[in-house]
């Protein structure tokens, strides 16, 4: 039997206020991620069409093309709904940066369902930074027909992470998890190697 505690816990701007369990002889943090396990949540709205909620759950308004091996071993590649992919996974945050560090595709997928199943629109950013840089495309339905699926906070925050909008309050909040590959870009070639090494 290991002691363990649940709280929701600020780690850091980008990593604000997750429900999530640590080990009481341990500094180190995991998320789960289940359907299985509910949270009693503000739903914020989420369906109120009168409110800045949507009408659908943000998580089925998105797919993927993904790509498989089929029964004769030819790749093949199909659109599916992010809802369609989610399964269980556990990911692990540890002391004392607490950096979001992701071992698999699948695991960004459920941690996406997570941020919006808690309505955590930085966490919601950070997650999708991370997934669109392992997806070969991510296709966001804003309508069906007549219906707008994604609209509010949740609209603007895919548009900051897909360049096509601006936000020098998120810039600051989200440039430190990620590295700046671009920040030796300039060094003359020799200063370069020695960075390097």
């Amino acid at each position: 039997q290991v002691d363990a505690k649940v709280s929701t816990i600020f780690f850091n701007e980008a990593i604000s206020f997750i429900p999530c369990f640590k080990f009481t002889e341990g500094q180190d943090v995991i998320i789960f991620t289940s359907r299985n396990i509910h949270y009693l949540v503000d739903k914020g709205g989420q369906f109120c069409p009168d409110y800045y909620g949507m009408k659908h759950e943000l998580i089925e308004c998105i797919t993927s093309e993904e790509l498989f091996t089929d029964l004769n071993d030819d790749p093949q590649f199909r659109k599916s709904k992010l809802s369609d992919l989610l399964t269980e996974s556990k990911v692990v945050v540890y002391f004392p940066d607490y950096y979001l560090l992701v071992s698999s595709r699948q695991q960004l997928i459920n941690l996406l369902d997570y941020a919006i199943y808690i309505r955590n629109i930085g966490f919601f950013i950070l997650v999708l930074f991370a997934l669109r840089r392992t997806s070969m495309y991510l296709e966001y339905h804003e309508k069906k027909d007549k219906v707008v699926q994604i609209t509010g906070p949740w609209k603007e925050a895919i548009l900051y992470v897909l360049g096509a909008s601006t936000d020098s309050h998120y810039d600051t909040i989200f440039e430190k998890q990620f590295v700046n590959i671009k920040q030796h870009s300039n060094l003359p070639l020799r200063d370069f190697i020695e960075v390097l090494s």
